[in-house]
């Protein structure tokens, strides 16, 4: 009997303490929820790679960037080159007057780059572009053209760190034109008769193959602002007969704005501009090119780039008898990152 009372004893105080740890776990419950409800969520590994300091870099023609990457591009435009004078010969090869006009065009390109990792991507590259004169003294003056072409490049990142990038980069690029001539077809005509020397002189044929390699940057001063600048130099064949290969050389750079990162709106804005010396990328012509653009994008999506970019061109052709032109353009792009 003395054995169960000492027993009871003990298990009195053990039982209120018990209620006493239930209670205070319970009581806690509640303010370990809310201080789980108020912590920010972990951080994420970033995974936009063409960020740089928080900044996305932008796209533009003039001004290619360093970053590997896997996506696809495709852009689609047109424009108008103006100012366009050649001397006019009479059917005796006599210059009687000068001919010129506007010249039309629409062009089509689409890129797929794939990064084997994250420090060598290769790319491969596809362009249709199509031109004629948009007047009878245009057209006679100019003819009308067609050209494809295709390239194969690679791009390898040599420097990194949080805010700049460079990398170095090469291409091969073959272009195919096609060229109507209806002055030198009935020049010949009217020379040799209508034989067969003189119909493939209304349609002729060339093909130029461009090698370049040279260096890209990137830099982000500010979440908002991206500045990129390439240079490359090469070699080139020649467009005009008998002329053999020609150096090239091309240098750009570009600085684009992304104003959602310090507003409400997803838009982002691009001022660029390019030299280019040689044979020009698209390969029709010789002679020297400096290039302005201005471009206007949606950045709403982190990894869908689209807009447009429209440029103005100073063309200087090597032909003395043919002069300087402007071209202007506008192309609509879209890009994929992958």
């Amino acid at each position: 009997m003395p054995r169960t009372r000492r027993t009871a004893t003990l298990r009195r105080p053990l039982l209120a303490l018990r209620r006493h740890l239930l209670a205070a776990t319970l009581a806690t419950i509640p303010a370990v929820l809310a201080a789980q409800d108020a912590a920010p969520p972990p951080a994420e590994a970033p995974s936009c790679r063409r960020c740089l300091a928080g900044h996305r870099f932008l796209f533009s023609n003039v001004a290619p960037d360093p970053f590997v990457t896997t996506h696809f591009r495709n852009g689609l435009g047109g424009g108008v080159a103006s100012g366009l004078e050649v001397p006019f010969r009479n059917l005796e090869g006599v210059v009687t007057d000068t001919v010129g006009g506007d010249v039309g065009f629409v062009a089509l390109d689409l890129e797929y780059q794939y990064a084997f990792t994250r420090w060598l991507g290769v790319r491969a590259g596809t362009t249709v572009l199509a031109r004629v004169g948009t007047t009878a003294r245009s057209l006679v003056a100019s003819g009308a053209e067609a050209l494809s072409g295709f390239s194969l490049g690679a791009t390898g990142r040599v420097w990194g760190a949080r805010t700049a990038l460079v990398a170095l980069t090469a291409e091969v690029r073959r272009n195919q034109a096609y060229i109507l001539d209806p002055y030198s077809f009935v020049s010949s005509v009217v020379d040799n008769g209508y034989t067969e020397e003189s119909q493939e002189v209304l349609l002729t044929s060339t093909s130029t193959t461009r090698y370049a390699g040279g260096v890209r940057a990137a830099w982000a001063p500010a979440p908002w602002l991206g500045l990129n600048g390439h240079f490359e130099a090469g070699s080139a064949d020649d467009p005009r007969p008998d002329e053999g290969k020609q150096s090239v050389t091309e240098f750009g750079g570009l600085a684009g704005v992304d104003f959602a990162t310090i507003s409400p709106v997803a838009v982002g804005l691009t001022l660029g501009g390019r030299t280019q010396s040689g044979t020009g990328r698209g390969g029709g012509l010789a002679g020297k090119a400096s290039t302005f653009a201005l471009g206007l994008f949606y950045t709403g999506r982190p990894n869908f780039l689209i807009g447009g970019e429209g440029t103005l061109s100073r063309v200087d052709f090597d032909q003395a008898q043919v002069t300087n032109v402007d071209v202007f353009q506008f192309r609509f792009t879209t890009r994929y990152d992958f």
